[in-house]
């Protein structure tokens, strides 16, 4: 399958609904945890452990989106100016799987490419 409009749009809307899916789960996941702490909860270790995952699957989902929109680096993280050399494989995961649900076969854009490991 070839790129086209209506791919990009999918891509798009595939990340765009990731991104928001991952902020409300992590919401949820806060709230849980602080419920969790306030009533002496035994399942507050699990509960972190959860959200400390999500966390970092988020994170890969912002930056690749953000990456594709045309953004820098510097511009999504602050704090990683250059860049984080230790997600570009998992930026390249986080492609491969939009692009499935997608039902496309679409490479990434020269912007996300020169961050990834394929």
């Amino acid at each position: 399958m070839e790129t086209s409009v209506g791919t990009v749009s999918e891509l798009l809307i595939t990340f765009r609904a990731s991104v928001k899916r991952d902020a409300v789960a992590i919401r949820g996941l806060k709230a849980q945890i602080g419920d969790e702490q306030r009533s002496d909860g035994f399942r507050i270790p699990q509960l972190q452990s959860s959200l400390h995952n999500l966390r970092g699957e988020a994170r890969a989902r912002h930056v690749t989106y953000c990456l594709w929109k045309g953004r820098s680096w510097a511009e999504i993280e602050k704090n990683r100016p250059q860049g984080d050399h230790g997600m570009t494989y998992v930026l390249a995961e986080v492609w491969r799987k939009a692009i499935r649900e997608a039902g496309s076969e679409a490479p990434p854009p020269s912007s996300l490419r020169e961050h990834m490991h394929m």
